[in-house]
């Protein structure tokens, strides 16, 4: 299975130059707390946490509307391409000890959003669905030996 099967598409974007601010009042618009930072073309260049904003907040002890995405995001994240397998994305997930990774076209665009939440669905998905067919397995077993 391809990451491009499971990733949540139109994922909620910031620019390096917007302000925290801006940030914070999307997070809180699309009640999510991470955000892909795109540049020209779509093309991933960092990404920003609620965590991030908090922190940066308090430490930094100015404005939201003073500070930058670019001076707090986290740069160069970890991506998956569409076309890679999760067993490919999974490791590199791990490694980098991240719940989420955007996901890029053939070109470097910005496509998707894949997280670990949307792994474990598709997981569970496909687990139900092999715990239906058991279960029509052994219905059936059962009914042809009643016979």
């Amino acid at each position: 299975m391809n990451v491009e099967d499971i990733c949540r598409r139109n994922p909620i974007t910031v620019k390096p130059e917007d302000s925290l601010g801006t940030a914070a009042g999307l997070m809180g618009e699309h009640e999510v707390g991470f955000l892909v930072v795109v540049q020209a073309g779509r093309k991933p260049v960092g990404v920003l946490t609620g965590r991030d904003l908090a922190v940066a907040a308090l430490r930094q002890g100015a404005s939201p509307d003073a500070l930058l995405v670019r001076d707090v995001m986290t740069p160069h994240p970890i991506i998956a391409r569409v076309n890679d397998s999760l067993e490919r994305t999974l490791p590199k997930m791990r490694k980098a000890a991240v719940r989420r990774v955007p996901v890029v076209g053939f070109r470097g665009e910005l496509v998707g959003l894949l997280s670990c939440d949307d792994i474990f669905d598709t997981i569970a998905d496909n687990l139900r669905h092999i715990v239906t067919a058991v279960r029509s397995e052994e219905s059936v077993e059962l009914a042809a030996r009643t016979y």
